[in-house]
């Protein structure tokens, strides 16, 4: 309702219908409680990948990219907060008892996504010529480019809200620019031009 940097750990004691204190039981400071959010969600979004991981590595990719926006963007607020952590360059605290599981969680996403990638190139499916590591770091960041966009629709002219694709069409385009090119019929066919 406040947005993240104007709640306090009162607001959130309210809200969640539980004595200040009791709120203190479990995190520290508003800090860590957004630590806390932060590492239920994405144990979520893991357990949320884990019946696609076997699937083939484009379908695999479609899904997972689907899945991880959709875990962003809902509930909205969720959406602004990671996107404001992001751009100001917000990390967590070294000194956090979360921090390092936090990180490992992303590292983990970040390796599904990348191991699809590997293992469609060794499959054939998805171009070899550019290294798994840089492409899935160009998909990731151009998916969280258009989320971002998302945020910033209202502000925006009605012509460019009009050129902005849904997330499909997103998503087509960028898996699209990573497979490998079909073989192009031959011009020719028996000899005869």
């Amino acid at each position: 309702e406040k947005g993240l940097d104007a709640a306090n750990m009162d607001d959130v004691a309210r809200a969640a219908q539980l004595g200040k204190g009791t709120l203190y039981l479990y995190f520290q400071d508003k800090e860590d409680l957004v630590l806390g959010v932060a590492l239920r969600r994405q144990r979520a979004l893991l357990r949320a990948f884990e019946p696609h991981l076997s699937e083939p590595p484009l379908t695999r990719l479609r899904r997972l990219f689907a899945i991880y926006v959709e875990h962003l963007r809902t509930p909205d607020e969720h959406l602004r907060m990671v996107m404001l952590r992001w751009a100001g360059c917000r990390g967590f605290d070294d000194e956090r008892s979360n921090a390092e599981p936090m990180r490992d969680k992303i590292r983990h996403t970040y390796g599904i996504f990348c191991e699809a990638i590997e293992e469609g190139q060794r499959d054939g499916s998805i171009r070899a010529d550019l290294p798994a590591q840089r492409l899935t770091l160009q998909l990731w960041s151009s998916v969280n480019g258009w989320l971002l966009m998302q945020l910033q629709l209202p502000l925006m002219p009605s012509e460019l809200k009009q050129a902005v694709p849904d997330f499909d069409e997103q998503l087509e385009l960028l898996l699209d620019a990573i497979q490998t090119p079909a073989p192009r019929e031959s011009l020719t066919r028996g000899g005869a031009a």
